[in-house]
């Protein structure tokens, strides 16, 4: 049988289950003492067994600490701010394709032009349980909104591969760069409904910054994450 995982602390050599984990253990699935669980832990993940539940809290006995890869490198999406509700759904997906950090971002295209706190806590809750359901030792971030001259100056001190599918202007195939050579980071920046404006390829092209194609086609920009994202996994994952 799977075994089920869960956020949890470890504390005293035992890994605690808090609050709405908790819950979901002990009322929805309805686990008890003796059950063994996966453990997502700040100290990666461990294979455990349920010692005691009282209330909100589950504790439990470490077992065996399970060994799991992580990707050999960390991928930052600057993904411009669609409309609607179709970026919650890539937020999932980027966190089950080992997208480390998402950064919401602000461009000349994007329809909103703020983005509210409650729709941030959304966010991190999916990519949270997107995480945890994909089995990565880690949780994918989302950082908060982001402009577009500010994200190409962030992603200039990271040291990375910074790629732009785009269509404007002269981009190379998005294959050509990746077997070029791997890079420990590689920054992607994807537009919006619209992509990006002239002026903003001008930015991106200037700051060093690759524009690629990803085939004949047009794509939407949830989709064209999605495949910079599965692109990379295959090639170097």
């Amino acid at each position: 049988m799977e075994r089920r995982r869960f956020f949890a602390e470890i504390e005293e050599g035992f890994a605690i289950v808090k609050g709405e984990e908790a819950y979901h253990l002990s009322v929805v699935l309805r686990l008890g003492k003796g059950d063994e669980i996966e453990l997502l832990t700040s100290e990666g993940i461990w294979i455990g067994r349920i010692e005691s539940l009282a209330g909100d809290v589950v504790r439990v006995s470490l077992l065996e600490r399970k060994t799991v890869e992580k990707l050999p490198f960390d991928v930052f999406l600057f993904q411009g701010i669609t409309k609607g509700r179709r970026i919650d759904w890539l937020v999932q997906k980027a966190a089950e394709l080992g997208c480390k950090a998402f950064y919401p971002m602000f461009t000349r295209y994007t329809v909103l032009n703020e983005v509210g706190e409650e729709k941030l806590k959304r966010w991190v809750k999916i990519a949270k349980e997107a995480s945890k359901q994909c089995g990565r030792p880690d949780v994918m971030e989302v950082r908060e909104p982001i402009g577009f001259a500010d994200a190409i100056k962030l992603s200039g001190e990271m040291n990375a591969l910074r790629i732009a599918p785009c269509l404007r202007g002269e981009p190379v195939p998005l294959r050509d760069v990746l077997l070029k050579g791997r890079s420990d980071r590689v920054a992607i920046f994807i537009g919006p409904e619209g992509g990006f404006s002239p002026e903003e390829v001008e930015m991106l092209t200037s700051s060093g910054i690759k524009t690629v194609t990803l085939g004949p086609y047009i794509l939407k920009s949830e989709t064209a994450s999605i495949m910079v994202l599965s692109a990379l996994l295959t090639l170097w994952g």
